[in-house]
Parts: C-alpha cells; structure tokens; sequence
C-alpha cells in the first residue's frame, strides 16, 4: 500500500515536488506491525497535489488533465472500495494481491 500512495505522490519524471510533498508522503506511511487488508475497485480516482478522490466522474477528470498542471494531476484506475486494519503486534512485511470477480 505504501508503493501505491508513493505512486501516486511522484510526478511524471518519478520524483517528489518538494520538501512539503515529501513531509505528507512520510504523514500518510503505514506502519510495518499491522496487517492492511484493502478492497479495490476498477473506478478511476483522480490524484490532485495531495489530495485523493475516488470514484472521479469521466468529466473532472478531463477538465483537470486539460489545465495546465506541471504533473500535479494524475489518474489511477483503482479506487479504494474499503480497508480493513489489524495490529499484529509484530513486524510484517510483503504482500499478497487476491483478484476476485463480483457476479
């Protein structure tokens, strides 16, 4: 989860705006003794500067990419339908990705 938010964070050249950027990305790191279980969904979410807005209709997003942003407006294919945290109250690390189909 952690990868997704840098991600997200990084311009389009893979680097960090600056000082402040950088401060939120650390401010939004998950800790490493707790077990994440997140559910996603294949709805675009729109990613502006900080701020991360799920289920963004086709119209913002096209009005955001068409101004002049220097790379601080940046699209994913996946929303965060929920997520679930549980202390373990011991250090984990890796991650296991589960694709499940909903009929």
């Amino acid at each position: 989860m952690n990868r997704t938010v840098e991600t997200a964070a990084a311009n389009s050249q893979g680097q960090l705006s600056g000082l402040e950027e950088l401060i939120k990305l650390m401010n939004r790191d998950r800790e490493n003794d707790r077990l994440y279980a997140t559910l996603l969904q294949p709805t675009r979410t729109l990613l502006v500067e900080d701020k991360i807005m799920p289920n963004a209709p086709t119209s913002e997003i096209s009005v955001m990419n068409k101004r002049q942003n220097n790379g601080a407006v940046r699209v994913s294919n996946q929303s965060t339908a929920g997520e679930l945290v549980v202390e373990m109250h011991q250090v984990i690390s890796g991650e296991r990705t589960l694709a499940i189909t909903v009929k």
